[in-house]
Formats: structure tokens, sequence, C-alpha cells
């Protein structure tokens, strides 16, 4: 990471879970979210990062970066 930079360094979460289901269930699903859920998979990876600009203005119309 480069100085000053204002990336992320590192990000948590935690879950909560409320349910009157067996917990041995409760586990399972939590298993299989974290095996299927796309933003870890995506905060694990590096993704393709790609930034368009589309200027307009009133005046000259669209002009092309």
């Amino acid at each position: 990471m480069q100085p000053n930079s204002l990336g992320l360094v590192a990000v948590y979460n935690q879950v909560h879970v409320e349910s009157p289901s067996d917990p041995e269930r409760v586990r399972e699903l939590l298993a299989h979210v974290e095996r299927v859920c796309p933003v870890k998979d995506t905060l694990r990876g590096v993704p393709t990062r790609a930034v368009e600009i589309r200027w307009f203005c009133p005046t000259l119309g669209t002009i092309k970066p």
C-alpha cells in the first residue's frame, strides 16, 4: 500500500443470528453462505478495475477524453 492511500486495509464483519432453529442447522446455513458469498470472493481476489469518464458540457455537447 502506498503512503497516504485512501484504500481499505481491513474489512471486518460480525454475524448475529437469532433463530428458533436447531443450532446445527444455523451452522450449516452460515457455512453455506460463507461458501457462496460473492463479496468474500471479491475481497479475496483482486477484481479487475475500470474507470470510464463521460464528460458532458451543455454548450459543447459530449466531449471524448
